[in-house]
């Protein structure tokens, strides 16, 4: 890490209402936020794309000079990605990639030329001789590469694409060991309207978003 330091990777959420950025560089952060005016982003998806990339620009500048480029983890909104819990044999281990691959496939309610997916093991149970569960997510590409297009334009450099109520999930899990037994009910709230997810023992089991009223 002296030889070839690791940059700080920031989150940046894109709402309907709202950008907002965090940097996190050890014991210090560095938060910038920025109101959308109505009309940028409707229903999760980006409807003027010149004004994103100027006011991406105007939040870069907040937190750094605009030739210094920010990486990012992009925080998408929930309704952009549909989401499918399946389950693997344990004995899946040994060819577990490919078995994921197929299953994705089959669940897939995009079709997959026209969309990103991707999957995370979330745990096992002994259910049916053992089984692997698996979260799979999935999102149109025209969705995410207008983003990507405007974030690259304004030199953030994104790293990863996810959505908040799998952030969220991970949070809680973070921040909740003594009721790992328990189901839960998140709900998030705030001006572009809400959302709330359901978890047992930790597993994302669904989500619904509501649109601002």
């Amino acid at each position: 890490n002296l030889l070839n330091p690791k940059p700080a990777v920031g989150g940046l959420e894109i709402g309907e209402s709202d950008l907002r950025l965090l940097l996190i560089k050890g014991e210090n952060s560095v938060m910038a936020s920025l109101r959308l005016p109505p009309g940028v982003i409707e229903a999760g998806k980006v409807k003027d794309s010149a004004g994103l990339k100027k006011l991406l620009k105007d939040l870069h500048l907040q937190v750094g000079a605009l030739n210094k480029k920010i990486p990012v983890i992009l925080n998408n909104p929930d309704a952009n990605t549909h989401t499918h819990f399946f389950d693997l044999p344990i004995i899946a281990n040994q060819n577990l990639d490919e078995a994921v691959q197929l299953n994705l496939q089959m669940i897939a309610q995009i079709e997959r030329d026209k969309s990103y997916s991707s999957s995370q093991s979330i745990g096992e149970t002994m259910e049916g001789g053992g089984q692997i569960e698996i979260l799979g997510a999935f999102i149109l590409k025209q969705t995410v590469d207008e983003f990507i297009d405007a974030l690259m334009e304004a030199n953030f450099s994104p790293m990863a694409v996810e959505f908040p109520s799998l952030a969220l999930s991970r949070l809680v899990k973070g921040q909740a060991s003594q009721i790992a037994k328990e189901s839960l009910v998140v709900v998030k709230l705030n001006t572009g309207g809400f959302s709330f997810s359901s978890l047992f023992h930790y597993r994302f089991s669904a989500f619904i978003t509501c649109p601002k009223k």
